[in-house]
């Protein structure tokens, strides 16, 4: 007489709701991931703001101010950059060679007066105000 052991090992049923299971665990963990990377990547326009005035009052490019009859102009002759809003509404310091630099993104427009009063709209309607701390170049 033979004694019959139980097979050791797991069902089908068994092995498709243990992967069922995996599958839909990694999947909630990918998509938290990827908001989560796609969060801490939007910039944030204060940040962006006060970053934007410490390069632009940063005293190793020399940035001056020159006011023009009908608009006011930021450059440096040392770094040959001027400040300027792009098409993509951004803030960008523009080199004469060609390169750039975003100093604050989704501006729907930015002022700049005589006395040094930069006010700057973003595109979701905050509004900052400043006055730089730049030397004054009278225009000739």
């Amino acid at each position: 007489m033979s004694i019959k052991r139980p097979h050791l090992g797991f069902t089908l049923i068994e092995v498709v709701l243990a992967v069922s299971v995996l599958l839909i665990v990694g999947q909630f963990i990918l998509q938290s991931e990827t908001s989560i990377l796609k969060r801490s990547k939007q910039p944030i326009p204060e940040v962006e703001w006060y970053l934007m005035l410490h390069e632009l009052e940063n005293p190793e490019h020399e940035f001056i101010l020159e006011p023009g009859p009908r608009w006011v102009t930021v450059y440096s002759k040392k770094t040959q950059f001027r400040f300027s809003l792009s098409k993509q509404h951004d803030l960008r310091l523009s080199g004469l060679a060609g390169g750039y630099i975003i100093l604050m993104t989704n501006v729907e427009s930015y002022q700049l007066d005589k006395a040094l009063n930069l006010s700057v709209k973003t595109l979701k309607g905050q509004e900052f105000k400043s006055r730089l701390l730049l030397p004054k170049v009278k225009s000739s």
